[in-house]
């Protein structure tokens, strides 16, 4: 049973992501028209082609890669707030190193670790951490193998489905480094 109101909150949600609840939407592997709540493509038997409603709000986002960008405009932004958080303390030590933002200010930003994690209790930093970056050298190299991955992945799997696979990597990544950082 619903309490009053729980009915208005999901339509308002639903209009706000763009979630689909009943019709038809695009299969995003073999481009045949399937319900919206259909456990697998009758065409090509891609499991969920739906995405639970919410395929046409991810497939605006990662088409004509708009992820990409918005990534790369992102992740940037976090980088240059790391810096202007650091001040004046950006450190050196060679190339990969240049143009680091401290350590301080990367924790304080959501870097992930097991200290963070599992210590501070910080779980939102699996998260978050895929946004920052330790230096120049890091972020060029993040950004450019985004560049070249993202339109195979979105090719392969679907613009939807590349953002699912990217959010997915990044927390398991991250979970993972910091399960593998324990003392």
């Amino acid at each position: 049973m619903c309490r009053p109101g729980e009915d208005d909150l999901h339509v308002i949600l639903d209009k706000m992501f763009k979630r689909q609840t009943s019709g038809s939407v695009v299969c995003a592997s073999c481009g045949y028209l399937v319900g919206v709540n259909d456990e697998t493509c009758y065409h090509c038997g891609r499991r969920n082609p739906g995405l639970w409603g919410f395929a046409p709000a991810l497939r605006s986002l990662g088409n004509d890669l708009g992820f990409v960008p918005f990534m790369t405009g992102f992740c940037v932004l976090m980088y240059a707030v790391t810096l202007l958080a650091t001040g004046g303390l950006i450190s050196g030590g060679g190339l990969g190193g240049l143009l680091a933002p401290s350590q301080y200010a990367l924790l304080v930003f959501g870097a992930s670790g097991y200290d963070p994690v599992f210590y501070g209790g910080r779980w939102w930093t699996v998260l978050s951490a895929g946004f920052l970056h330790a230096s120049l050298l890091h972020i060029v190299l993040n950004l450019w193998g985004l560049r070249i991955l993202a339109p195979i992945v979105s090719e392969l799997y679907g613009p939807g489905r590349l953002v699912v696979i990217y959010t997915g990597s990044t927390i398991l990544g991250f979970l993972l480094s910091s399960v593998a950082g324990s003392p």
